[in-house]
C-alpha cells in the first residue's frame, strides 16, 4: 500500500508498474508535451516538468522506495536529492530533438608573418579517440553483455538515506564501480582491441591549409573530426591561428609597420634603403629630403596585401660626440638658435648661462610618475576635507 500516488496518476500508470512501464508511459508522455514542440504553451512546460519529477523518482529504486512509505514529503526534506533538470530522460535515452554532440578539440597553431603573406600548407599529426572497429563500440567480444551494475542497481548513483527523527535526508553520489553508467563488463568479456573502453586511439596526418592573408585568431575548421564516443555525433577539429611576433615588421591589418634606425647625415640629406620583404625579395627605398625623428614614410601596396601599405618609423640616431671643425660647418649651413629667435627684439642685458644636460628616459618617467602620485595624493586629501565640511 502506497502513501500517496500522484506520481503514478501523472504518467497513467498502478503503482504495481515495473520500470519498463515506467520508462515507456514517461517517453510517451514527454514527447507529447515537450516545450520544442508545445512552444509558448506554459500549460504544457508545467506538464513536463511534473512529468519529469514523477520519471526521477519512480524509475530510481531507493526514490521510488521512499516515495511508496513516505510520499513526496519524505523526498523533499533536501532539495539537492534531485537534478532539477527535466530534460534528463532525453540526455539517458536519446533527446527527441538533438542528439548529444562530443566536444571540439581546439589546437593552437603558430604561423610565420612570412607564411601568412606567402600562403603554406602543413602536416600536423592529431592524435584523437575513435569507436573501436573490432566491436563496433559497445566493448564486448562477440556474444557477450554488459551486465546491470550490482551496487547501483543500473542506476548509476547510489543514495544514502539518513534518518533523524521524523526528518529524512538523501545523500545522492555517482556509482564508482560502474562510473555513472549503470552497467559494467565483466572482465572476461571485455573486447580484446579497446579493453572494454568502447574506443581506441588514432593518430592522423592531416594537411592545415593556410591561405594567403589569413589573420591571428582566424581558425581552420574540419567537421565531426573531434574525439568518438558510441551513440554521440562527433564534434569538430578546430586549428586556430597564432601569429608569430616578427623582427622587423608588425602586421596592423592588410599593413606593415617597421622601425628603422637612420643616421642624422641621411635624415639631413638623403638616403637609400634596401628592406628584405616577407617575400624575400629585396625591395629599394630613395628619399631626398629632411626626415624629422619619429617621422613616418609610407610605401604604397607594400603591406600585407595589395591594398596594404609598408609604413617606416624613423628613430633618427644622432652622433655621440662631434669635432670643432664640424661645429663651424654645420653653424655655417645649419639656422643657429639667434636666427630662429630674431623675431625678439628685446634684448635681456643681464644674462645669466644655465648648463643644459641630457637627461635620460627612465629619469622622466620617474619624475612624472612622481609627479602623478603628488596630484592623486592632493586629490585625496581635497575630497577628504569636502567630505568633513558637508558633515558639518
Amino acid at each position: 500500500m502506497v502513501k500517496e500516488t500522484e506520481y503514478y496518476d501523472l504518467l497513467n500508470i498502478s503503482p504495481n508498474a515495473n520500470q519498463q512501464e515506467i520508462k515507456k508511459a514517461y517517453r510517451k508522455l514527454a514527447v507529447k508535451y515537450h516545450p520544442d514542440k508545445n512552444q509558448g504553451d506554459k500549460d504544457a512546460e508545467e506538464k513536463f516538468k511534473k512529468l519529469s519529477e514523477a520519471h526521477e523518482v519512480l524509475s530510481d529504486d531507493e526514490k521510488r522506495s521512499l516515495y511508496d512509505q513516505f510520499g513526496k514529503e519524505g523526498l523533499s526534506s533536501n532539495n539537492k536529492n534531485f537534478s532539477g533538470n527535466p530534460f534528463s530522460f532525453f540526455n539517458q535515452y536519446g533527446n527527441v530533438n538533438k542528439e548529444r554532440t562530443t566536444e571540439d578539440i581546439q589546437y593552437v597553431s603558430e604561423v610565420s608573418l612570412e607564411e601568412l603573406y606567402k600562403g603554406v600548407t602543413k602536416k600536423i599529426k592529431v592524435t584523437r579517440n575513435i569507436i573501436c572497429s573490432k566491436c563496433k563500440g559497445n566493448g564486448l567480444k562477440e556474444d557477450a553483455k554488459e551486465n546491470v551494475c550490482m551496487d547501483c542497481n543500473g542506476s548509476g548513483v547510489k543514495i544514502q538515506v539518513i534518518k533523524q527523527g521524523s526528518f529524512v535526508q538523501q545523500i545522492q553520489t555517482t556509482c564508482s564501480k560502474c562510473k555513472g553508467k549503470g552497467k559494467n563488463i565483466h572482465k572476461n568479456d571485455e573486447c580484446t582491441m579497446c579493453i572494454g573502453k568502447k574506443v581506441v586511439s588514432d593518430i592522423q596526418i592531416l594537411e592545415i591549409i593556410v591561405k594567403k592573408g589569413m589573420s591571428n585568431g582566424e581558425y581552420i575548421l574540419f567537421k565531426e573530426m573531434s574525439n568518438q564516443e558510441p551513440g554521440c555525433k562527433t564534434g569538430n577539429l578546430i586549428f586556430v591561428i597564432k601569429e608569430k611576433v616578427h623582427s622587423i615588421f608588425k602586421r596592423v591589418g592588410d599593413h606593415l609597420f617597421m622601425n628603422y634606425d637612420l643616421p642624422l647625415l641621411s635624415a639631413l640629406t638623403e638616403f637609400t634603403l634596401n628592406i628584405k620583404h616577407l617575400n624575400e625579395d629585396y625591395i629599394t627605398i630613395y628619399n631626398k629630403g629632411i626626415v624629422k625623428p619619429d617621422e613616418f614614410n609610407v610605401v604604397n601596396e607594400l603591406g600585407m596585401s595589395s591594398i596594404g601599405n609598408l609604413y617606416i618609423k624613423f628613430n633618427i640616431v644622432f652622433p655621440d660626440k662631434i669635432t670643432d671643425s664640424s661645429i663651424t660647418l654645420l653653424k655655417q649651413c645649419l639656422p643657429s638658435q639667434n636666427d630662429i629667435q630674431k623675431s625678439v627684439d628685446k634684448v635681456i642685458s643681464d644674462k645669466r648661462i644655465l648648463e643644459c644636460k641630457a637627461v635620460s628616459k627612465n629619469v622622466i618617467e620617474k619624475i612624472v610618475e612622481q609627479e602623478n602620485n603628488k596630484r592623486h595624493n592632493h586629490q585625496n586629501i581635497n575630497n577628504q576635507e569636502g567630505a568633513q565640511c558637508r558633515q558639518q
